[in-house]
This record gives structure tokens, C-alpha cells and sequence, in this order.
């Protein structure tokens, strides 16, 4: 139970950090392709510009908001799910 639910908290707040950094990967490798330098040179600094905002001036703290946020989320749901869990073995264990 306590496994699930640190499991659950770990990919909760790393899956965001994975996809933004694979963003950062695709648009600093589209940077180079001369055509799309421009539009993805501002897709970039969006990206940098919404994690400033969420970050209080740091995109790497803002990285890091947007994970605890998402592992609080993944935490929350996690623990409905064993109480559900639970309340269901309970049912199911009086009509025995």
C-alpha cells in the first residue's frame, strides 16, 4: 500500500519533468533545420517564458512546481484508489 502509493508520487512528479525536457530536446534539435529556425525558436522561448511565470523567475523551478503539482495530484489519486481498494475487501468480506 505505502509502495504503490510512493510509486505513484515518483512517476507522478517525473513524467512532467520527462515530457518538458523531451519538448526542450525537439525544439533545440528543430532549431537547427534553417526553415524552422524562427517558429521554433519561439515555440522555446514560450516554453522558457511559461516556466519563468511558474517559477518565480527560474524555468527550472517552475519544472519543479509543475512536478510537485502533478505528483500531488498522482498522490491524491492514489490514495482514493486504496481506499476504494479497501472499502471493497471490506464489503466483500461480510458476505462471506
Amino acid at each position: 500500500m505505502l509502495k504503490s502509493l510512493l510509486l505513484s508520487l515518483l512517476f507522478s512528479f517525473a513524467i512532467p519533468l520527462v515530457l518538458i525536457g523531451v519538448l526542450f530536446l525537439i525544439f533545440s534539435g528543430l532549431d537547427h533545420v534553417s526553415t524552422l529556425r524562427a517558429s521554433i525558436g519561439d515555440l522555446n522561448d514560450s516554453l522558457k517564458i511559461f516556466l519563468t511565470i511558474f517559477g518565480n523567475g527560474s524555468p527550472v523551478l517552475g519544472m519543479v512546481i509543475i512536478g510537485l503539482a502533478c505528483s500531488l495530484v498522482g498522490g491524491l489519486l492514489e490514495l482514493f484508489n486504496i481506499f476504494q481498494q479497501r472499502d471493497k475487501y471490506r464489503h466483500y468480506s461480510k458476505k462471506i
